[in-house]
């Protein structure tokens, strides 16, 4: 008697249709009450909307391994209470162990706290699960804080997982295919975790994770999501504007294979996005419109038919990529369309065809301590054209084992060259000869190469095809002497400033196209040691 009152008075427990606690469902129904209801056998449903309404608290509804199967339209399962401004919401709601096939939503959790759906096989289905929602009314409320979607699989749907509208949801351990609009989103979402998911998307699939805002955006935007150790195959994870209110969000330890991270917000807000510790196959990572943006310790894979871009910053300013390291793509990281105030530091990046790429009107960027080794050009400037006349800094990189190290295509603002080790490439420095930006550009005139070790490159240390000169003063050539002259039958070269040939054992400069006999490198004074042995009496005098 005393065990049939302690029970009798506990809270509501799982159990299965054999427990007293268990009633069982063998239709569609509305549940009025707390308990655990049971599905005793399949439901096949053409009519009712939604199949099972849950209009209380506390309520179990345990699948059983059943399915409900409704016409392709309507709601399978409803727990949502917006129709009374005073109610509270339907909370601690949980449906688990269910199969629902042909429905226009599976589960729809609005305004339903801390609502659970786990163990779901979700089916030809257009929204998986629903949590929340941004239709709001006042006086209405339609969060459902707290709220979990785990262990399940969602397949031939067109969105497995929506959330909209509420905070600390956890999207946990699902498996996702054959989806078509989105595989799960965060709108409008705080606190959120999006964990340990498996999303494998068709050719025809919208993005695989989406963290966004609407517009106008509702609660303060999205801020403080995790997406972290989902694995993500031809599709993308995305941090998107509607509007400008999504911040701190965190992109770590993923697994993408032909797809792409991508981050992309109105131009200078501060967005504190973190990026980091992913591995990317055949896949790159896009900031476009983003401030704020950390790119970090990822590996990036892309042998052979990897992206134009594997990191790429486009009109995106105060960001910074470091410590990734990159194989096999056309371009390792790229700048462009007003990149600006960006640092690409520490990265390692091999086998490409450009390591790092500054192109299209970037300015005031900062490329410092790469390794850019075995690619066919180190560092590309292209087309730097800008009302701005502040310098992109190339500083500190070992450039080494390149076709060009450095190669400049063309140029119209300035920049600067200073602290790198440029060896073992054929061209240690190239500065094209092509059609500038502007009428006034003098190309290379706009070049400072300075406190660099230019040494070991096969064919020139720099190639300068323009007729104006360079400013190459205070480095170190390989040899204590200085640089040496390009063969032709006009060397030695002599500095187009000092008079001083270039007759040492060190680096070839070149012959101005214009003026036999004459360098379009200014050499002199020269360093007799390499920089990091600067000290009195290291530079040459003129």
């Amino acid at each position: 008697m005393t065990a049939l009152v302690v029970a009798s008075t506990a809270a509501p427990t799982i159990g299965t249709a054999q427990t007293p606690h268990s009633q069982p469902i063998t239709e569609c129904t509305t549940i009025t009450d707390p308990g655990v209801y049971t599905l005793g056998t399949d439901i096949t449903n053409a009519t009712a909307s939604p199949c099972l309404d849950i209009e209380s608290s506390d309520v179990v509804v345990d699948g059983n391994g059943h399915t409900l199967t409704g016409d392709g339209d309507g709601v399978a399962v409803n727990a949502n209470q917006t129709e009374n401004r005073t109610a509270d919401g339907h909370a601690n709601v949980t449906v688990r162990d269910l199969t629902v096939d042909s429905w226009g939503t599976g589960l729809n959790f609005v305004f339903a706290p801390n609502a659970t759906a786990t163990d779901l096989t979700v089916t030809e289905t257009a929204i998986g699960v629903q949590v929340g929602s941004l239709d709001t009314r006042p006086g209405y409320e339609t969060a459902s804080d707290g709220a979990m979607v785990r262990n399940s699989t969602f397949e031939h749907v067109e969105s497995a997982v929506r959330t909209a509208g509420s905070n600390r949801i956890e999207v946990v351990d699902n498996a996702i295919t054959t989806y078509e609009t989105v595989g799960i989103r965060l709108d409008t979402v705080n606190d959120a975790i999006v964990s340990g998911n498996d999303v494998v998307a068709t050719a025809e699939s919208g993005d695989a994770i989406q963290v966004r805002t609407s517009d106008p955006a509702v609660n303060d935007g999205s801020s403080d999501n995790v997406v972290a150790s989902n694995r993500i195959v031809n599709g993308a994870i995305t941090v998107e504007h509607a509007s400008d209110d999504v911040t701190n969000t965190h992109l770590v330890d993923n697994e993408v294979v032909n797809g792409s991270i991508a981050v992309g917000l109105a131009r200078g807000v501060p967005t504190q996005t973190r990026v980091a510790n992913n591995t990317l196959t055949h896949s790159d990572i896009t900031v476009s419109f983003a401030s704020a943006v950390t790119i970090e310790d990822n590996v990036l894979t892309n042998p052979g038919t990897g992206p134009r871009g594997s990191i790429a910053l486009r009109n995106a300013g105060s960001n910074t990529v470091r410590n990734n390291t990159i194989s096999g793509a056309e371009t390792g990281v790229v700048m462009s369309q007003l990149a600006t105030d960006n640092t690409i530091t520490a990265n390692t990046i091999t086998d490409t065809d450009v390591g790092v790429s500054l192109r299209a009107n970037s300015y005031n960027n900062t490329i410092e301590g790469n390794t850019l080794a075995d690619n066919a050009i180190g560092v590309e400037i292209s087309f730097v054209d800008s009302t701005d006349d502040r310098a992109n800094d190339i500083r500190g990189n070992d450039i080494m084992n390149n076709t060009d190290g450095i190669f400049v295509r063309a140029l119209d603002r300035n920049l600067v060259v200073e602290g790198n080790d440029i060896q073992h490439n054929e061209h240690g420095i190239t500065l094209r000869a092509s059609a500038v930006c502007s009428p006034t550009a003098e190309g290379a005139a706009f070049v400072a190469v300075h406190d660099n070790r230019i040494a070991n490159n096969t064919a020139y240390g720099v190639l300068n095809q323009n007729a104006d000169v360079v400013n190459a003063t205070s480095n170190y050539w390989g040899a204590s002497d200085g640089p040496s002259s390009a063969a032709d039958v006009d060397a030695p070269f002599a500095d187009p400033e000092t008079g001083t040939l270039a007759n040492g054992s060190g680096a070839a400069v070149s012959e101005d196209p214009n003026s036999a006999g004459q360098s379009n490198v200014h050499f002199d004074a020269w360093l007799q040691q390499a920089p990091e042995d600067v000290g009195a009496g290291n530079q040459s005098a003129a």
